[in-house]
């Protein structure tokens, strides 16, 4: 909670009040941070794909809560490391 200014946990209680039963899906896998750096990250496998929940959710945090986000894809390394 240190992480997040008093505003910022506001418009997320807010997000969530407004319309609890649609905007308490597609959150993030991870809150990471770093000092006071701040990061909600969605992590997907190669072959993984965004669910509408997660599209939902990006699209609001793009427009309302403007939280730090990054989706990021893992893949798979051929054995060796080669690729």
């Amino acid at each position: 909670m240190n992480l997040m200014t008093p505003a910022t946990i506001k418009s997320i209680l807010r997000y969530l009040v407004d319309s609890y039963w649609t905007n308490y899906v597609g959150w993030p896998d991870l809150v990471a941070y770093r000092g006071s750096e701040l990061l909600f990250a969605e992590v997907k496998s190669s072959h993984d794909k965004l669910s509408d929940d997660q599209k939902h959710w990006i699209g609001q945090n793009h427009g309302r809560l403007k939280l730090p986000f990054k989706l990021i894809k893992i893949h798979r390394v051929a054995a060796g490391g080669g690729k």
